[in-house]
Parts: structure tokens; C-alpha cells; sequence
């Protein structure tokens, strides 16, 4: 794969790194200081991706993209395309303690969302961590 293409790609997340983190920090704060949240949220985590795994990440779906049929194929990541194509530059993991707590905590987030308070390129997803739980004892078995 082109390496130029690649750097030039991370070169406009590199120059807009600051907007990603604002937003972050933005939805942390909504997450620490909404009322109805702080009652929801058990625990969260966060994390901004480095540029090394943002280059090994394009290097990985760009080799993935060339073994699809020609007409799936999306082409070479750009800078032109990066960020529909890479939607994880910034997320924030949270924990809460009672699957019901999902559907609550989604509407308190999507309501600055909505309101266009909050910009989130990706849904919400649901891992639920029983799961992860019957896996883990299926191997000890």
C-alpha cells in the first residue's frame, strides 16, 4: 500500500487531533455532570488512539479492503476519507451495573445529541458482560 497515502491520511487526524479530543472531554464532562447520568454510569474508560495504531489500523483495513471482490472494495483510506472510514479516533467505554441501564444511559447521552450539543460518529454499542463471562467458563470446562 502507498506509505505516502497513509501519512497523509494520519497527517489530517494528526492536524484535527485537538477537535477530537475537545469532543471527548466534552461528552467525559457531560458523563460527570448530567444529574441523571452520574446515577447511571458505574465507571467508564477512555482513550484517544495514538498515531502508530492509527497507522497500523489504515495499514490493516487497507489489506483488508484489497482481499474483498472488486466491487465491495472502498479503495485506499485518504485523507479525503478517513473519517467516515475510521470512526474510533477518540471513544469512551461505560460501565454501568444493570443491563437496563443501557437503554437509559443512551437516551441521556443522545439527547445532547439531538440537541446538537454532542456529535457522536458511531451508535452506542451493548457488550453485555455476561458474555464474556460464558466464554471464559466454557474454556475453564
Amino acid at each position: 500500500m502507498d506509505a505516502k497515502l497513509n501519512e497523509d491520511a494520519i497527517s489530517c487526524i494528526k492536524n484535527d487531533l485537538h477537535s477530537y479530543e475537545l469532543l471527548h472531554d466534552k461528552f467525559l464532562s457531560y458523563i460527570k455532570r448530567d444529574p441523571e447520568l452520574k446515577k447511571l454510569v458505574h465507571s467508564y474508560k477512555t482513550r484517544c488512539k495514538d498515531l502508530e495504531h492509527l497507522k497500523n489500523k489504515i495499514e490493516r483495513k487497507n489489506a483488508e479492503d484489497l482481499l474483498l471482490p472488486l466491487d465491495e472494495r472502498k479503495g485506499p483510506i485518504t485523507c479525503d476519507n478517513i473519517k467516515q472510514r475510521i470512526t474510533d479516533i477518540c471513544g469512551i467505554r461505560i460501565l454501568h451495573l444493570y443491563i437496563g441501564q443501557f437503554e437509559e444511559i443512551h437516551k441521556a447521552l443522545m439527547k445532547y445529541v439531538d440537541s446538537g450539543e454532542l456529535h457522536s460518529m458511531k451508535r452506542p454499542r451493548l457488550i453485555h458482560g455476561t458474555l464474556n463471562i460464558r466464554n471464559y467458563l466454557k474454556v475453564l470446562e
